[in-house]
């Protein structure tokens, strides 16, 4: 048999009753304070949105806001929705709070009730291949790849090597292939173009000492020309 009582933490008033293995839920409306007393491996949930959670970790201490919620895709073996939960963001991450937390979560519900679930999308995140693992597959090719019948020279292997991972990783390599935007890559070439990638070095050659590498000048001119084509004014 299910018993409650109430319990009294700080000054707020908040429910705690026991489920049948024995293990206290509380449920009241989180405040600042009450995070700050969690303990680790406690979770609190909130009266005010339903669902929402706080639990401090073990691993490193630190408080995760979470929702749980029954999947409308999922179901289980009594045919209703699959619990799933998912995690919203970390306290202290900014001036990320339970303020914010509530607004996500109010969110995130309003997606499950028009038939989203947020744990599966999460879970297709997870799954896509990044940047990073695409320019790994492309590298590991590289030696085989074929141009208009020819094997790229090995001066090209070691360019196409650095641009990767002087430019595109440290700028692009965490996002999902799916998910990069144009917007993405004009920010990308802009942040090439303006050196933010640029290697402390200089080369020795043909372009000079110190002077820029070919995907530097190319990406410059390439911003350059869309910043003057942007500033043209239009014919009546």
């Amino acid at each position: 048999m299910l018993s409650f009582d109430y319990v009294r933490i700080g000054d707020d008033r908040c429910e705690t009753w026991w489920t049948l293995n024995a293990r206290p839920t509380v449920r009241f409306r989180i405040t600042d304070r009450a995070l700050s007393a969690l303990k680790a491996g406690q979770t609190l949930w909130d009266t005010e949105v339903a669902g929402l959670g706080a639990r401090r970790r073990r691993e490193d201490s630190r408080v995760a806001f979470v929702l749980k919620f029954r999947s409308p895709v999922e179901k289980d073996g009594t045919g209703r929705g699959r619990q799933r939960m998912v995690t919203i963001d970390r306290r202290g991450r900014g001036d990320y709070g339970i303020d914010a937390a509530r607004k996500e979560a109010t969110a995130l519900r309003l997606q499950i009730r028009a038939g989203t679930d947020p744990a599966l999308a999460r879970d297709e995140r997870k799954s896509a291949i990044t940047i990073a693992e695409l320019c790994a597959l492309y590298m590991d090719a590289l030696p085989t790849i074929l141009i208009r019948g020819r094997a790229k020279k090995p001066s090209t292997i070691r360019s196409d090597r650095s641009n990767i991972e002087r430019h595109i990783l440290p700028l692009l390599g965490t996002l999902a292939v799916a998910a990069v935007t144009a917007a993405d890559v004009r920010q990308t070439m802009h942040a090439i173009a303006v050196g933010k990638t640029a290697a402390a070095r200089t080369t020795v050659g043909r372009k000079g000492a110190g002077s820029p590498s070919t995907v530097h000048r190319r990406a410059l001119r390439e911003t350059q020309g869309r910043e003057r084509s942007s500033s043209r004014p239009s014919r009546a």
